[in-house]
């Protein structure tokens, strides 16, 4: 646990640290959230899942703020990754359907110290009618590549791991 700058009463995930700054993923309540058996209510503000950073000196961590570029109403957001040199950062919106959750991978460039508006990525990667998630930006044999999750055809069941490769063009 690494203090109430950063963890909430619920649930904190996907952290990725880059240049000294915490980005993680997080319900950040401080109230009791109560859920429908039929989850029908998933998509209030209060459930949803949204990016926040914190600044890191040494052992010590920021009060966590919320990235409110990325904000969508009733979305959740989460799951940041990043370029090899910081400038893009790679992650999810999601419909809020707990159930059947309906995700997409987007792309946010740096500029001017801000992250700027995110566009979501191409069919090679956030394939219709199938979830993609949980995106992870590498270098694989010299290559770049960004691996995800999707439940699309030619998996071997439920969600599965792919990957693409990245051109001189940034073009999956």
């Amino acid at each position: 646990h690494i203090g109430k700058e950063v963890n909430s009463n619920y649930g904190d995930l996907a952290p990725a640290l880059r240049d000294d700054v915490l980005y993680f993923a997080s319900i950040n309540s401080d109230t009791v959230l109560v859920m429908k058996a039929d989850k029908s209510d998933a998509k209030k503000e209060g459930n949803l899942m949204k990016l926040y950073s914190s600044k890191v000196t040494g052992d010590t961590y920021s009060e966590k703020t919320q990235i409110k570029t990325f904000s969508q109403e009733g979305k959740h957001i989460s799951n940041p990754s990043f370029s090899d040199d910081g400038k893009k950062m790679f992650y999810t919106i999601c419909d809020g359907n707990l159930l059947h959750p309906d995700c997409a991978i987007y792309e946010s460039e740096m500029k001017n110290l801000e992250w700027g508006e995110g566009k979501m990525l191409n069919e090679e990667i956030n394939l219709k009618g199938f979830t993609n998630t949980q995106p992870y930006y590498a270098k694989n044999n010299g290559n770049d590549v960004l691996y995800f999750v999707s439940n699309r055809e030619g998996g071997r069941g439920g969600m599965d791991i792919w990957y693409s490769t990245v051109n001189k063009k940034g073009d999956f």
